[in-house]
């Protein structure tokens, strides 16, 4: 799991201001392993870049794709 403030709901909604403290907002965003693995070896801007790539927000998703498994060349590698 990644905790990030949210993405969708935008520096509005990152805290909350109360009589005596502040509440911050973040939100959890699963990884599957090669992600974890990318962000490992080469830094969490690699992982970011993914998710840019394949538009991945904080909301849950089901059938969001690993933005680090390589596609397949020619059905090959």
């Amino acid at each position: 799991m990644l905790l990030l403030p949210s993405i969708v709901l935008g520096e509005e909604f990152m805290s909350l201001e109360l009589e005596n403290k502040t509440v911050n907002f973040f939100a959890l965003i699963p990884l599957y392993t090669e992600e974890v693995e990318l962000k490992m070896k080469k830094g969490v801007d690699s992982l970011f870049d993914g998710f840019d790539k394949h538009k991945v927000t904080d909301i849950l998703d089901l059938n969001r794709p690993n933005t680090a498994k390589r596609k397949k060349i020619f059905g090959l590698f």
